[in-house]
Protein backbone atom coordinates (compact mmCIF):
# COMPACT_ATOMS: atom_id res chain seq x y z
CA UNK A 1 0.00 0.00 0.00
CA UNK A 2 1.21 3.49 -0.10
CA UNK A 3 -0.22 6.84 0.73
CA UNK A 4 -0.85 9.20 -1.83
CA UNK A 5 -0.11 13.32 -1.35
CA UNK A 6 -3.79 13.52 -1.10
CA UNK A 7 -3.69 11.22 1.34
CA UNK A 8 -5.49 8.40 0.08
CA UNK A 9 -3.89 5.61 -0.45
CA UNK A 10 -3.22 3.20 -3.45
CA UNK A 11 -3.51 -0.75 -3.60
CA UNK A 12 -1.13 -2.99 -5.22
CA UNK A 13 -0.97 -6.83 -5.05
CA UNK A 14 2.39 -8.58 -5.92
CA UNK A 15 2.58 -12.41 -6.50
CA UNK A 16 5.97 -14.20 -6.58
CA UNK A 17 6.09 -17.67 -8.11
CA UNK A 18 9.37 -19.75 -9.19
CA UNK A 19 12.78 -19.72 -7.80
CA UNK A 20 16.27 -18.12 -9.19
CA UNK A 21 16.15 -17.51 -13.16
CA UNK A 22 12.53 -18.84 -12.96
CA UNK A 23 11.20 -16.03 -10.73
CA UNK A 24 7.88 -14.46 -11.84
CA UNK A 25 7.11 -11.71 -10.50
CA UNK A 26 2.70 -10.05 -11.07
CA UNK A 27 2.26 -6.78 -10.17
CA UNK A 28 -1.18 -5.35 -10.35
CA UNK A 29 -1.34 -1.52 -9.49
CA UNK A 30 -5.48 -1.18 -8.39
CA UNK A 31 -7.49 1.74 -9.57
CA UNK A 32 -9.79 2.75 -6.70
CA UNK A 33 -8.19 4.94 -4.57
CA UNK A 34 -9.36 4.47 -0.28
CA UNK A 35 -9.46 6.70 2.29
CA UNK A 36 -7.61 4.49 5.37
CA UNK A 37 -4.53 1.79 4.79
CA UNK A 38 -6.98 -1.08 5.91
CA UNK A 39 -9.78 -0.71 2.98
CA UNK A 40 -6.28 -0.75 0.51
CA UNK A 41 -5.28 -3.77 2.34
CA UNK A 42 -8.71 -5.50 2.42
CA UNK A 43 -9.41 -5.04 -1.24
CA UNK A 44 -5.59 -5.61 -2.94
CA UNK A 45 -6.08 -9.42 -0.58
CA UNK A 46 -9.49 -10.34 -1.65
CA UNK A 47 -8.17 -9.52 -5.53
CA UNK A 48 -4.87 -11.72 -5.13
CA UNK A 49 -7.08 -14.56 -3.51
CA UNK A 50 -9.46 -14.33 -6.10
CA UNK A 51 -6.36 -14.17 -8.77
CA UNK A 52 -5.29 -17.37 -6.94
CA UNK A 53 -8.65 -19.27 -6.53
CA UNK A 54 -8.80 -18.62 -10.64
CA UNK A 55 -5.36 -20.34 -11.01
CA UNK A 56 -6.43 -23.55 -9.09
CA UNK A 57 -9.42 -23.81 -11.22
CA UNK A 58 -7.54 -24.34 -14.65
CA UNK A 59 -7.24 -27.53 -16.06
CA UNK A 60 -3.98 -28.99 -15.07
CA UNK A 61 -1.49 -29.90 -17.79
CA UNK A 62 -1.24 -33.91 -18.38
Amino acid sequence: MKQLQDGQYAASVSIRSGTGSSTHDRVWRLVPRFDNRQAAVRYATEHALAWLDAGRRLPQPC
